[in-house]
């Protein structure tokens, strides 16, 4: 319960998210294999307007997160074409740096 009642609260508050919030917090639910459906669309969506202020550990989190959880297929592949768009225009933005 008190997981469900932290994504609730989460729902509310998740424009105040930024990057590192927002894949901190789909991690941990996916680490705990909590599912939170209303959440994980939520956070998906504000994850996808936000894409751009994302770093490469941020993003890396974030597709785990969506990847372990298998929710919301559709918002994990807009999500995932909009990082593929990126990365096009910045090689750098998912570099090995990046991601150690």
């Amino acid at each position: 319960k008190f997981f469900d009642a932290a994504a609730l609260e989460a729902i509310k508050k998740i424009d105040e998210f930024n990057s590192q919030e927002l894949g901190n917090t789909l991690w941990s639910y996916g680490t705990l294999g909590h599912h939170a459906p209303k959440f994980f669309d939520v956070a998906i969506a504000t994850s996808i307007k936000k894409l751009g202020t994302f770093n490469s550990q941020e993003t890396i989190n974030t597709l785990w997160a969506l990847a372990v959880m298998d929710l919301n297929v559709e918002g994990a592949m807009i999500f995932l074409h909009r990082i593929i768009e990126q990365f096009k225009s910045n090689h750098d933005y998912l570099s090995v740096e990046g991601l150690c």
